[in-house]
């Protein structure tokens, strides 16, 4: 089955913070190279994102969050998501060195059942 991987606001001010950290720390063009690199990396996961493991973290246990480590240099980083259907939403993506995650760390969206938005993403 292919999904399609959509990054949900959160995740894309975490790729914008961790950008202008590279940009800061290395200059722009390895800026431009990490962030290349990364959503190449993202896109694999329309493909087998069942391959990567739940997050073990009794606090996060019930949002189903799976966790996919992205290598780029010495850096690690941790790439949160959740396959809802054919949609692979990453929620998160954070530095290895940064605090895990917590449950207020993730917002869901959610809707009534006659569609009304609850929350955003």
């Amino acid at each position: 089955m292919s999904h399609r991987v959509q990054l949900t606001r959160r995740a894309y001010t975490d790729v914008d913070v961790l950008f202008a950290f590279v940009k800061r720390r290395s200059g722009v063009i390895s800026a431009e190279r990490w962030r290349d690199a990364l959503f190449k990396r993202l896109s694999k996961l329309e493909s087998t994102p069942e391959m990567w493991p739940q997050v073990d973290d009794p606090e996060l246990e019930q949002h189903q969050l799976r966790e996919y480590l992205f290598r780029y240099w010495r850096n690690v980083y941790r790439i949160f998501f959740r396959i809802d259907g054919e949609i692979v939403r990453i929620h998160r993506i954070r530095h290895s060195a940064q605090e895990g995650l917590m449950a207020e760390d993730i917002r869901w969206r959610e809707t009534t059942k006659t569609g009304k938005l609850l929350n955003d993403v």
